[in-house]
């Protein structure tokens, strides 16, 4: 018996020459004007942003207008509320075998209040509402995926970024 590979599992041809982006309005962003970002990843952003630029994109450096705190008054508390919530009833023995910045990160989740959560869900709005005003002036925008190159297997995060202090938990994926 034979079986036919479906379609959407075929090898693909992909063509290696750069399309033209004429037109295209690009806002680029290496650090949304608050996070810190390594210099290797600065300089691969600009190098990344100059090739589109060659291909005719319009680019210009935007950002969305966000708290320079959103990662610790907005992304923090609702990642880390969520992380507690995932975690349900589990005791701190119940969670014992899981890897200690989870513990942490569950244990401080259970730290915030409720009112936290829904005021860190406001802010959260702002932000969107902050994109949706960048996405008037751009038809995309390009950011670093991360703020670092890749770190030590097995660790959570990055403590620091080029000598700037980050929250090892968040502060070194700012952009996702």
């Amino acid at each position: 018996m034979t079986c036919a590979i479906p379609r959407a599992f075929r090898s693909r041809r992909f063509d290696a020459k750069p399309h033209p982006l004429s037109g295209l309005r690009i806002g680029a962003s290496v650090d949304f004007g608050y996070a810190a970002v390594s210099s290797s990843v600065r300089s691969a952003f600009a190098s990344a942003v100059d090739v589109l630029a060659d291909c005719g994109a319009c680019i210009s450096e935007d950002t969305p207008a966000l708290d320079p705190q959103i990662l610790e008054h907005t992304l923090k508390p609702i990642a880390f509320i969520e992380q507690a919530a995932a975690a349900g009833g589990k005791t701190a023995e119940d969670l014992a075998d899981s890897e200690a910045d989870y513990r942490k990160v569950v244990s401080a989740g259970r730290r915030y209040s409720g009112t936290d959560y829904i005021e860190a869900g406001y802010r959260r709005g702002q932000a969107c509402g902050a994109f949706q005003k960048l996405f008037d002036r751009v038809d995309a925008l390009v950011t670093p995926t991360v703020a670092v190159t890749a770190f030590e297997a097995g660790k959570i995060g990055v403590a620091s970024v080029d000598g700037r202090v980050v929250d090892p938990h968040l502060g070194w994926s700012p952009f996702s």
